[in-house]
């Protein structure tokens, strides 16, 4: 097959305005250009925007324990309630570095992971198909669906360009069997779960299917090039004994709070699987698709969560797939590709629910996954395999005008992630900054002779914001504060102000009473 050259200029200035039309349609156009606005609501937008910033600090030596965060006093880790972002977040603090406000550099650091999650894909389905023009496609398919207007409330999401690479790595082991490719593999995982503890689960987990397919079909080769040899798995599983080693900074600080923490019961987490109409329900803001966004969930679930759907194109280069598996010879030429539609047909058959029938339950017994609270966030490592689908499988079967039938595939892409980012609901910046300027104030004439650490207790207001307004300020002022928001917070906490008036506020590890004469109260 004679590949069909494009320009030099062309081979750079595809991708880039690719990710140009990508942004404007997504983050940028929920930001503005101006930066007025940011992704998300005052509740996880700005609890991942106090995990950055306090990230900051400890780099920057302003606190001296990562893990101890100063909210929830006097409780310690604090951070191991929720993602920590560690991976993520030199790119916010070189933003900061260069003396942007918190506010800014998250938003700078939003955008950032979503070009890095272009590029990241862009760079291995150009290196698996050798032709922009659909490299470009399948990247704007994972960097800028039309799914992920449901996750901008979830920023912690999106720290996630090492996935492709992962892929790629395995796909590239299974090819030569050097064990190079099995360190980047194992090192790409770690640091996956250093972005976010539920993405490197899901990676881990997809990725070793991957793998196990991948091997079974080049089984042959394998035993060939030495693969099962007690040589070879021996370096494998010092590799596996390295990789559990760099991550037990982090499940050591996890593993204590879990001991601690209250279980999650599955039955809350059961009304969080995906039904079969979840696939095919999307966010308002999709232009192209805006019908299905009236379809709804029809079942008692957090519909929120809910919107699944990818966009057509990928669906029908899977379906296409299944079919073309029938054909003689089409596997073993496109083994790839058979083993992320195997993957990914296995997954969401695990991970969905019909009525009350699920197989989820059983993986709930697995180490990790027990602690998910929100199990579509799946789809964050799913789309991968949809923006995979469509560019492998096109370059399979595509033989002759390429650039022609590849520029289609990647118009109709975008006109299939079609958006307006004005229908999603951001916040303000400057309304943001505002809010904690009074509780700045406050704690800054305060007496702290005596004092170690301040409760914030408002008479109304969002539970969850007026903690959030609470811990930004902590981080302003560098006082601990006892207030505290996460995903996995104690229900008391939710309402904690209610408790420290009742005088029945404790300290989680061992029940000791807080000493309330060390609190500063302010309204």
């Amino acid at each position: 097959m004679r590949e069909e050259k494009l320009p030099v200029i062309a081979e750079w200035l595809i991708p880039v305005l690719t990710c140009f039309i990508g942004l404007h349609f997504t983050i940028i156009g929920i930001c503005h250009y101006d930066l007025s606005m940011i992704p998300g609501d005052l509740g996880d937008a700005r609890f991942n925007m106090y995990l950055l910033e306090h990230g900051y600090q400890y780099i920057t030596q302003q606190v001296h324990y990562f893990w101890g965060a100063p909210f929830f006093y006097p409780f310690s880790p604090s951070i191991a309630y929720s993602d920590n972002l560690l991976g993520s977040m030199p790119v916010y603090a070189v933003f900061r570095i260069l003396s942007f406000d918190r506010e800014t550099s998250f938003q700078l650091w939003f955008i950032t992971l979503c070009i890095l999650n272009f590029f990241a894909t862009f760079y291995v389905l150009k290196k698996l198909t050798n032709h922009s023009i659909l490299a470009s496609a399948g990247a704007y398919i994972f960097a800028f669906s039309i799914f992920l207007f449901c996750q901008f409330h979830h920023a912690q999401t999106f720290p996630r360009f090492i996935m492709p690479l992962v892929i790629y790595w395995i796909i590239r082991y299974n090819e030569n069997y050097q064990m190079k490719y099995i360190w980047f593999i194992l090192s790409g995982i770690a640091y996956q779960f250093y972005c976010g503890m539920y993405l490197g689960i899901y990676l881990l987990l997809c990725s070793s299917f991957i793998f196990a397919i991948l091997l079974a079909c080049n089984s042959k080769v394998a035993y060939q090039k030495r693969f099962f040899s007690k040589n070879n798995l021996y370096k494998i599983a010092f590799g596996a004994i390295i990789f559990l080693l760099l991550l037990m900074p982090l499940a050591i600080e996890y593993f204590k709070v879990y001991s601690v923490a209250n279980k999650r019961d599955f039955k809350e987490t059961f009304l969080t699987l995906p039904i079969p109409s979840s696939y095919f329900f999307t966010s308002k803001a999709s232009l192209t698709w805006n019908i299905l966004s009236n379809i709804g969930i029809r079942d008692n679930c957090p519909w929120w969560d809910q919107e699944l759907f990818v966009g057509i194109i990928p669906w029908m280069a899977l379906i296409a797939s299944i079919f073309y598996f029938f054909k003689k010879g089409f596997i073993a030429n496109n083994k790839v590709l058979f083993s992320i539609v195997i993957t990914l047909l296995i997954w969401i058959f695990l991970t969905i629910r019909f009525g009350d029938f699920t197989l989820f339950k059983w993986l709930c017994k697995l180490p990790g996954i027990s602690s998910m609270g929100t199990v579509p966030r799946f789809m964050n490592m799913f789309l991968l395999f949809f923006a995979m689908i469509p560019c492998l499988f096109m370059n399979s079967i595509i033989k002759t005008r390429r650039t022609l039938w590849f520029s289609i595939l990647l118009l109709l892409v975008i006109t299939d992630n079609l958006s307006q980012p004005s229908n999603v609901n951001p916040f303000n910046k400057e309304d943001s900054q505002n809010r904690l300027n009074p509780i700045v104030e406050q704690l800054m004439k305060a007496n702290w002779e005596g004092k170690k650490a301040f409760a914030y207790m408002p008479k109304a207001g969002n539970e969850f914001e007026v903690q959030i307004d609470a811990m930004l300020a902590s981080q302003i002022v560098h006082k601990p504060c006892v207030n505290g928001y996460s995903s996995t917070s104690p229900k008391g906490f939710d309402s904690f102000w209610r408790l420290f008036n009742e005088k029945e506020l404790y300290y989680w590890l061992d029940y000791n009473k807080i000493d309330h004469s060390t609190i500063i109260e302010i309204h």
